[in-house]
């Protein structure tokens, strides 16, 4: 989880609330606490994507301890040697079937104005703009957008 979180802050620093050298700073302890969802206080999981000898991309979801009903997506990376092969929206649609699993009504998440890809494809998986943005708190250049979409009723 590691290795794949900080190659997606390589790749893509404007994408993310954090940084590499933040993430970089992380024990071991605390990466394999985030991986087994013991990092958090509210319920979450992450999702994976590899073929047979690498990561190709990340996602990972959570309940909004604060507002029931609510999920999150976050994390959502796909290594560039994957994107274009449905490997993102297969990622996406697990932590949208996790969140149903859990009893979420509604799927939240940021984006920023410097990922179209990423938009495009949460705009085919029914994501729509929620009206709130607000500048990147690492760098206000970047503008992050909020997203969302209903869950499947049970």
């Amino acid at each position: 989880m590691r290795e794949l979180r900080l190659r997606a802050l390589s790749d893509a620093p404007f994408a993310f609330a954090s940084s590499f050298e933040r993430e970089r700073r992380r024990t071991l302890d605390e990466w394999e606490a985030i991986a087994l969802g013991d990092a958090w206080e509210q319920p979450m999981a992450v999702f994976v994507a590899a073929d047979s000898d690498q990561w190709l991309g990340m996602a990972g979801g959570y309940l909004d301890g604060d507002r029931p009903g609510v999920a999150g997506l976050w994390g959502m990376w796909v290594a560039p040697e994957a994107r274009r092969r449905g490997v993102g929206r297969q990622l996406v649609e697990a932590v949208i079937a996790w969140g149903h699993a859990a009893g979420a009504s509604r799927l939240e998440l940021s984006v920023t104005d410097r990922a179209d890809p990423a938009i495009a494809l949460y705009a085919v998986l029914g994501f729509v703009p929620t009206g709130e943005e607000r500048p990147l708190a690492k760098d206000g250049s970047i503008t992050e957008r909020f997203l969302a979409r209903p869950l499947p009723a049970s």
